[in-house]
Formats: C-alpha cells, sequence, structure tokens
C-alpha cells in the first residue's frame, strides 16, 4: 500500500516492538495514559482501529490479505 493518509498504512517503523507512550499503565495514571495514548495514535493515524471509525475490510477488498 503506497497511500500514506490511510489507516492500513504501514510504514518501516510500524513493528510489534514500537512503544508508543513512554509509561506503562498503572491504577494511577490512567487519565494521562490514556491521553499520551490517544494522542500517539491520532499521530501515526490508526485511532479508527481502537473507537471503530474504521470498517472492516470485505474478505474480497484487495487489501485484505495485505
Amino acid at each position: 500500500m503506497e497511500d500514506s493518509s490511510s489507516p492500513y498504512f504501514l510504514s518501516n517503523g510500524d513493528h510489534l516492538g514500537l512503544f508508543l507512550v513512554s509509561h506503562h499503565l498503572s491504577n494511577n495514571n490512567y487519565n494521562t495514559w490514556n491521553c499520551v495514548m490517544l494522542t500517539a495514535l491520532t499521530m501515526k493515524n490508526k485511532v479508527g482501529f481502537i473507537d471503530g471509525s474504521i470498517p472492516h475490510l470485505d474478505a474480497h477488498d484487495l487489501l485484505y490479505n495485505s
């Protein structure tokens, strides 16, 4: 996928070991952690995967297996 504005776009910096926030979620820091996490996901154009605003792809869509 070449369209970097698409939420399905993955750059070479997107990987399983990527740290989006510098501190772990705990009982005491939920509000701060939530704000930082949403900001990080928004900056990467990925918040739609969390809030459900990105529709599921149909199995016949060309992007489905890519």
